[in-house]
């Protein structure tokens, strides 16, 4: 093998190996727990950092990105039984099929989001869900 081959084979591992680090790794929907958003409210401390999925309805417009409980109607407040909602592009990207519509959402938990120096002006509360690309999301009946 020449030498300028054996570069572009190391170099092809280097950033093989780079973008595999960044990604999380989720586990199977069985191993997840499912916890509705009154509990998750009442034992926040004990599901912070973890992955969790939460049932509800998905609210979002201007300065509104969240989960909440009860179906959402026009000039409603979401209430105590609420989620702030991180990384939505996937809903945006399809907002008809999935806002205002009872689903399941899958992400990492945060108690307090402040705490990860995040900001959302679209809060309904100090609770989190980071929902990216690698977390489930699905249309529930």
């Amino acid at each position: 093998m020449s030498h300028c081959a054996a570069r572009i084979t190391s170099l092809s591992i280097v950033v093989a190996l780079a973008a595999c680090a960044g990604q999380k790794s989720v586990a199977p929907d069985s191993t997840v727990p499912i916890v509705n958003l009154s509990d998750l409210h009442n034992k926040s401390a004990s599901y912070d950092g973890k992955v969790i999925s939460v049932d509800g309805y998905v609210d979002i417009a201007t300065e509104r990105r969240f989960l909440q409980q009860n179906p959402p109607s026009e000039g409603s407040r979401a209430g105590a039984t609420c989620v702030t909602l991180f990384y939505v592009g996937r809903i945006l990207g399809d907002l008809d099929r999935y806002n205002r519509k009872h689903v399941r959402l899958t992400g990492m938990y945060m108690a307090n989001f402040g705490d990860r120096r995040l900001i959302n002006l679209g809060a309904c509360g100090s609770s989190g869900l980071d929902i990216d690309n690698d977390y489930e999301l699905k249309l529930l009946p």
